[in-house]
């Protein structure tokens, strides 16, 4: 019997040791092709609206720079700026369109995630998200130097 016994505990103790040194699954984004498709969506419209807010306030800082420097806003100062925002206004409504289709997904596969994919989705989509606070934290600076 302590033969037996004895035989055991170097085999649990193998057994705890390959258990813990077993190799983290892949990040969801990289298992579930339909949460990396979704992700991948909504971090190029998080980009493109933030690269058109971040495109306006450096050419509307440019533009205030030139009238304390006694200059006047040219004709192409306003048409690079529109062109600026109707380029990438193109790009967010084709991705916003794509977004709408992707929705009814994406409350499905939110389904089928388990309590700690659904955590790490939520962690990635927060990441993304986080951008627009950092964006609109800029706009506010830009804003109070405007009315300063």
């Amino acid at each position: 019997m302590k033969a037996a016994q004895l035989t055991l505990i170097p085999l649990m103790i193998i057994f705890l040791f390959a258990c813990k040194t077993q190799t983290p699954p892949e990040p969801l984004i990289e298992r579930n092709e339909e949460v990396r498709e979704y992700m991948d969506v909504v971090g190029e419209l998080v980009d493109e609206y933030c690269t058109l807010v971040e495109k306006v306030v450096d050419k509307a800082e440019a533009l205030e720079e030139k009238k304390e420097n006694g200059e006047e806003a040219s004709f192409l100062d306003g048409l690079d700026m529109l062109g600026s925002v109707a380029t990438s206004a193109l790009k967010i409504k084709r991705l916003s369109d794509e977004m709408e289709e992707m929705e009814a997904k994406h409350v499905e596969f939110e389904k089928e995630l388990s309590a700690a994919d659904y955590e790490e989705f939520l962690e990635i989509y927060g990441t993304t998200v986080a951008r627009f606070y950092d964006m609109a934290k800029r706009l506010e600076a830009a804003e109070d130097k405007q009315l300063n």
